[in-house]
């Protein structure tokens, strides 16, 4: 059976003090309780801009062994260079990502919706897989249906890349649930975002969404036992409050959440055993 890891995307919210951090919890603070209540985050920051040295060290130490960071990696290598010559910036970016040491995840390339197939984007892709270090873990997140072809699996299994399966406005859900019977890599990676316009206030749920929640336990249930790891991050934008929602879906795949209340560190959601 697989490892099930799931959390959230980002954990520096305001809005959840109160409703998930202790009433009074400060930025430089959140992390650490975070991390006494689930066993992952996806960090968002660095999409949009490469943290300093220091500031990913104390990510690292704020956190216990066994946590893991997934991180996005940076716009400036998807949206702005579009894979091409950006040996420079990646390498940068791996540098300081590799200061997190055991505790770094997968690293999501999040594609553009306005980049679709054509010859010149496949030809960037080919070569871009094919020139990622084997010692990360990587998965690729398209927002264009026409990468969901044959000839893109093939290249993405072929260097164990997981195709990011995404909740979300992009993708119609009958296209990813296919794509999560053909895992590319010896690990899934779940990215549940929301349909509609980002909320503003995150403390609560405002959608509740336990039917899709219940659909995608049904979509990934089967497949833990073809891949060694499930990694799963929630948005707020999903049903408005990102920790209720990974609650409900460890439930749902047989998993004890962590009750923030007595902050019992016991099944914190690692070791898949139904229940």
């Amino acid at each position: 059976m697989a490892d099930v890891i799931l959390g959230t995307q980002g954990w520096v919210h305001p809005s959840w003090v109160g409703s998930f951090y202790p009433a009074g919890t400060q930025p430089g603070d959140m992390l650490s309780h975070y991390s006494r209540l689930f066993d992952t985050v996806e960090i968002e920051s660095t999409f949009y801009e490469m943290p300093g040295d220091p500031l990913v060290r104390d990510w690292r130490d704020a956190v216990p062994d066994g946590f893991v960071f997934s991180a996005r990696v940076p716009n400036r290598i998807t949206h702005e260079l579009r894979l091409v010559d950006v040996s420079r910036v990646l390498g940068k970016f791996l540098r300081r990502m590799e200061l997190l040491g055991d505790k770094l995840g997968p690293l999501v390339l999040q594609l553009p919706p306005n980049l679709p197939v054509n010859e010149t984007n496949w030809a960037r892709l080919q070569n871009f897989v094919l020139s990622l270090p084997e010692d990360f873990k990587w998965v690729v997140e398209f927002r264009n249906e026409s990468w969901f072809t044959e000839e893109v699996l093939q290249i993405l299994s072929h260097r164990n890349v997981a195709l990011a399966l995404v909740d979300g406005q992009w993708i119609r859900p009958v296209l990813v649930a296919d794509a999560a019977k053909r895992p590319t890599a010896d690990f899934l990676y779940v990215r549940w975002l929301g349909l509609g316009e980002p909320l503003l206030d995150h403390s609560h749920v405002q959608t509740e969404r336990a039917q899709d929640i219940s659909r995608w336990a049904g979509i990934l249930w089967p497949m833990v036992s073809h891949v060694c790891k499930l990694y799963g991050y929630f948005s707020n934008n999903f049903e408005g409050h990102a920790p209720h929602s990974v609650r409900v879906f460890q439930r749902m795949m047989g998993l004890r959440p962590v009750d923030p209340q007595t902050m019992n560190l016991v099944s914190g959601g690692r070791e898949l055993s139904q229940v």
